[in-house]
């Protein structure tokens, strides 16, 4: 976290982000991309004609696989924007143990 702090910030965050892009481009290694919208209140935004009922993602789609979003729900919980390539979202759709816990379609008039 040190050198995060400081002149060196920006320097230190772009040669993590050159490491990443090295060990990308090996065919061994599967990276999977994820970004949190959790907490920034997307749902209290109002720009004129009322709070949303439901947000959702641009991007968020198959020209963009190997990604999930969090995002908060409207009411509770959080959601899990995914995007996988064919063969990985069918096995992800059909995990028992995800389906124990998730709903894969949310409700969104409830």
């Amino acid at each position: 976290m040190k050198k995060l702090q400081g002149s060196n910030a920006i320097s230190t965050v772009f040669e993590a982000a050159k490491e990443v892009g090295n060990l990308s481009g090996r065919d061994y290694i599967k990276f999977y991309n994820s970004l949190s919208w959790c907490g920034f209140g997307v749902y209290e935004a109002d720009f004129g004609w009322g709070k949303p009922i439901w947000v959702s993602l641009a991007g968020a789609s198959s020209e963009a696989p190997d990604i999930f979003v969090l995002l908060d729900a409207r009411d509770r919980g959080i959601e899990a924007w995914v995007s996988l390539n064919e063969e990985e979202m069918c096995s992800f759709q059909r995990n028992e143990e995800l389906l124990a816990f998730a709903s894969m379609d949310p409700c969104v008039h409830c």
